[in-house]
């Protein structure tokens, strides 16, 4: 029995390595690409399967691999530029965004 929501949670992490890999996020206080934090995700709950506790590793696993298959289902509308090569169609929306970021979060 499992009761939570971390598997969505996870999901969600699984589309964002798909939709923004190169966004950098702090995990276990190191700050990381995405792709590589799915990756440190993964590992710990592959770990976790081999020593038992009351975590539902699998359940975060799945969530994770597909988030990442519905991610990628939609990468070439809404992932990032680097990995697309026709512009987006929420364009504008980025360039709010990046505003946002440069008030707001002292991205320089």
């Amino acid at each position: 029995r499992s009761l939570g929501a971390s598997g969505a949670i996870y999901g969600i992490l699984g589309a964002l390595v798909a939709l923004r890999p190169t966004m950098v996020i702090y995990t276990h206080y190191i700050p990381m690409p995405m792709f590589v934090a799915g990756l440190v995700w993964l590992a710990q709950d592959i770990f976790g399967i081999f020593y038992p506790s009351n975590v539902a590793n699998l359940a975060h696993i799945s969530g994770l691999f597909l988030g990442l298959a519905y991610g990628l289902s939609i990468r070439k509308d809404f992932g990032d530029s680097i990995i697309r090569n026709k512009p987006r169609k929420d364009a504008h929306l980025e360039h709010q965004l990046d505003n946002f970021e440069r008030i707001y979060m002292r991205k320089k």
